[in-house]
């Protein structure tokens, strides 16, 4: 399980949303990008990678074990958007 070593490597090196230093992954359709505050995972539809299926964000400074997606919450919508941008544009996403 990845989680705490990884934030714990995120925290050594001190990354922050807004310096340009993120983590990727990708599993099956799911896409993630990680700083050391957030983690943001976008799913999308198999049959037609242009269709988001599902996203998902995390304070993990806060909210370490992921149980409060953000996604809906106004307050952390300039830096999902960021995440997003970093996530769409490092793994050449595009969205109708």
């Amino acid at each position: 399980y990845f989680k705490k070593p990884f934030k714990l490597l995120l925290n050594i090196i001190n990354f922050e949303v807004n310096s340009n230093y993120y983590a990727y992954a990708k599993f099956e359709n799911g896409y993630s990008i990680y700083s050391s505050k957030y983690s943001y995972t976008v799913w999308l539809d198999t049959s037609d990678s242009t269709k988001i299926l599902g996203r998902m964000a995390y304070n993990l400074e806060k909210d370490n074990y992921e149980q409060e997606n953000l996604i809906s919450n106004t307050k952390y919508a300039k830096d999902i958007n960021i995440l997003e941008k970093e996530l769409f544009n490092y793994f050449n996403i595009k969205i109708k």
